[in-house]
This record gives C-alpha cells, sequence and structure tokens, in this order.
C-alpha cells in the first residue's frame, strides 16, 4: 500500500513539472545497459549537461525534469530518474584560465 502512494507521489511529480523535450539537439544517455537518445532544445541540452534538468523514466516515457524536482523524486524512488548530473561549481574569481573555456564536445 505504501509503495502504491509513493508511485502514485512520483507519477504526480512528474506529470506536473515535466518540460517539454522539443528540439533538434540529441542528448544521448544510458538506462541501464540500453543507449537512448531525447531530442532537445541546444539550452535544454546545455542545462541538462550543468545539471540544472534532469530525465525521468514512467511507464517506459523520458521527461525532463528540473533538478530539484529530479531530487525529490530521488528520495521517494531513486530508479525513477535516469539522468542527473551533478551541478558544477560556480568558477573562481581567481582563476588564470577563466577566459580559456573547454568545449563541451571536446573529443581526444
Amino acid at each position: 500500500l505504501q509503495q502504491k502512494a509513493i508511485a502514485a507521489q512520483v507519477k504526480q511529480l512528474i506529470g506536473n513539472n515535466t518540460i517539454k523535450a522539443n528540439g533538434e539537439v540529441g542528448y544521448n544517455f544510458t538506462d541501464g545497459k540500453l543507449v537512448k537518445r531525447l531530442y532537445v532544445s541546444s539550452r535544454q541540452h546545455d542545462e541538462l549537461s550543468r545539471g540544472l534538468l534532469a530525465i525521468a523514466k514512467q511507464d517506459e516515457q523520458y521527461y525532463l525534469v528540473p533538478a530539484a524536482v529530479a531530487e525529490k523524486i530521488t528520495q521517494r524512488q531513486a530508479e525513477s530518474i535516469v539522468v542527473l548530473n551533478a551541478k558544477q561549481q560556480q568558477e573562481d574569481e581567481d582563476d588564470p584560465y577563466a577566459d580559456f573555456k573547454i568545449p563541451d564536445d571536446l573529443m581526444w
């Protein structure tokens, strides 16, 4: 009974806080052993990379949710959150390399 209540809370959190994923940029992520792709805007891609947005899974569907909502979902049902990147730290004002940004798509 308690698990059903938790599942209902998670469903409601996802339903009320979903951000529409619309765009042409493919964001690749893993769900278990599978690699999935969600098409998002370049802004949403950046926010996913910086940990401001997360990807939640419900009924084999993937949804974008804010990171704060994802943390609430994780407290209730951690397996529902597929992607939640760690938030990047604020840049140091005394950093001598602050003018030299590393591109997100850098290949080694």
